[in-house]
């Protein structure tokens, strides 16, 4: 979902069916061919949970999607635990019952479901191995035979998502950007001197690049998502790399009347990484403090280096809420609407499958937000035969540490 969820007044109840009760349930309900059929007729997966929100029975799309056809393997189950959700077992007691589940769609569907009415949500989930899943879940109260249970039917939305992030992009951004370089090369046109007609080409030319980052930008993450993009590795100086990183970002439209400084260490220093990936995975995170700070506050960027790691900083002085930061890596999820919410997934989609690193923020009213991208100096060998990878090498500053 685009924008903020409904919070849980608390998290759901851990208590867990036993086996015998999980078989029992499933073998009752087996016995009825009518509902069988009716579940196997419903064009989206669906699964009939007991009181303990466990799987008991479920049709041919779930099964096959998810218990590889075999519905043993999804009995007993909850919906974020046959899902492999990276959250379902924060807690011990499994699916429903961490901090991050208070703002799960699925949880909130099936307890209103449990406690009165049909209720449908949307619900958005990152799997242990970082796959994301943007789901419409529809929970609905059932009885049968005087047995209690809910049906649990799940959507898969995330290309109506996928298109609603490309129109805003490709109908609003780009076009207002194509819009402003139309109207500076019509001022250029009738510019009366050569200075100024100097200052207005420069203008358009950032405009155009500034347009074509913005849909190489998506281009990647349609490729990252399908582990279909080709790294372009550049031996670099981190200093001259930050550098041009502020050069880019202080002319940002959400930067007016705000502040970008670098904190770079005396002595610079040398990595390996795709210089296009991480500048973009860096622009998200500085556009993000941007946008939370407020006029004259200041966001500052540096980089520190480690052992054989890089770690790259972004601190502003604005806070998150609980709610956004229980959400914040998940794709689609923005305080800032619809159509919005691929800057930080992608930041940490980029980061972790293709740059092999790792991304975490830290925020608090004392010590405002802070997001640390760290990645190794030189990408792992191993990793990278299984990236597609082009090699390319510049001159670049070696640290006087080696």
């Amino acid at each position: 979902m685009g924008d903020l969820l409904t919070k849980l007044d608390a998290p759901a109840s851990g208590k867990r069916s036993s086996a015998e009760d999980i078989l029992s349930d499933m073998n009752h309900l087996a016995q009825d061919q009518l509902l069988l059929d009716l579940l196997d007729a419903i064009p989206v997966m669906t699964a009939i949970l007991d009181t303990n929100r466990q799987v008991v029975c479920a049709n041919r799309k779930l099964i096959e999607t998810f218990g590889s056809g075999n519905i043993e393997v999804l009995l007993g189950l909850r919906p974020g635990e046959l899902m492999r959700c990276s959250h379902a077992w924060d807690n011990p007691l499994g699916c429903g019952t961490g901090p991050n589940c208070r703002y799960c769609g699925a949880a909130g569907a099936i307890l209103t479901a449990q406690r009165s009415h049909t209720d449908s949500r949307e619900c958005r989930i990152v799997t242990e191995s970082g796959e994301a899943y943007e789901l419409k879940v529809s929970a609905t109260p059932f009885d049968h035979e005087g047995e209690t249970f809910t049906i649990l039917a799940i959507e898969d939305i995330a290309d109506r998502r996928r298109r609603e992030v490309l129109e805003r992009a490709f109908f609003h951004d780009v076009l207002n950007t194509a819009g402003n370089i139309r109207g500076v090369v019509n001022l250029a046109k009738d510019a009366e001197t050569t200075e100024e007609t100097r200052e207005l080409t420069t203008l358009a030319g950032e405009l155009t690049d500034g347009l074509i980052e913005e849909i190489q930008a998506h281009r990647d993450i349609l490729g990252a998502e399908k582990s279909d993009l080709e790294l372009s590795l550049h031996d670099m100086g981190v200093t001259g790399f930050m550098k041009s990183l502020l050069a880019r970002t202080r002319h940002l439209d959400c930067a007016m009347g705000k502040k970008i400084t670098l904190d770079l260490p005396e002595v610079d220093h040398a990595i390996r990484a795709d210089k296009n990936l991480l500048n973009r995975v860096l622009v998200n995170l500085v556009k993000n403090a941007l946008e939370a700070s407020q006029p004259g506050q200041t966001v500052t960027v540096g980089f520190r280096h480690v052992g054989d790691v890089t770690s790259f900083r972004v601190h502003n002085s604005g806070s998150m809420s609980e709610e956004v930061r229980l959400q914040i890596f998940q794709r689609s999820f923005s305080t800032k609407g619809r159509g919005r919410g691929l800057g930080t997934y992608s930041a940490k989609l980029l980061t972790e499958r293709y740059l092999q690193g790792r991304i975490e923020f830290t925020s608090n009213v004392d010590a405002a937000t802070a997001f640390h991208l760290t990645i190794p100096d030189f990408p792992d060998p191993y990793h990278l035969t299984r990236t597609r990878v082009r090699t390319l090498s510049t001159p670049a500053p070696r640290s006087r540490a080696w």
